[in-house]
């Protein structure tokens, strides 16, 4: 019984650490340095439950790494596209790209997909922050109903 209670605890406490980052995030104001930012940043368990028709699995992701390089896993085209998503485009990617810091009063982050050798798919982004995480926050229709995928840094 006492295996069970751990169980369903930390269970909850992943549910509500997701939910908890997505109420308190802070605006990146100040540009941090590329160091900040390297690593991998994976969807949160409400992006996954709520944005079910966008296909964002718990293994898509975006690594950024030093020298400005981006790499991407499964991630469906449908949320970097309004165009593909009426379209009801499905298609997983999976490939590299750039990625770069925009100052516009406000940190921006620019993901630069390289689809092939011939076209390329750059989306801009809100980079936030919630304690020593930084979190790509990207809007999929109106941000007042929750409609947003989040990618959390590991």
């Amino acid at each position: 019984m006492i295996g069970f209670g751990l169980i369903f605890c930390s269970i909850c406490s992943c549910s509500i650490s997701s939910s908890h980052l997505r109420k308190n995030l802070k605006t990146v104001t100040v540009k941090p340095s590329d160091e900040q930012l390297i690593g991998v940043y994976k969807p949160d368990v409400t992006t996954i439950q709520n944005l079910p028709r966008y296909g964002i699995q718990n293994n898509s992701s975006f690594r950024l790494s030093k020298g400005g390089r981006l790499e991407y896993r499964q991630i469906p085209i449908r949320i970097l596209d309004f165009t593909e998503d009426r379209k009801n485009n499905n298609t997983l990617l999976t490939g590299q790209g750039e990625w770069k810091i925009n100052d516009r009063g406000y940190i921006e982050l620019d993901l630069i997909f390289k689809l092939d050798e011939n076209n390329t798919l750059s989306t801009p982004m809100v980079l936030t922050k919630q304690l020593d995480k930084y979190i790509i926050y990207y809007f999929q229709g109106d941000p007042n109903k929750d409609s947003v995928a989040v990618f959390i840094q590991e």
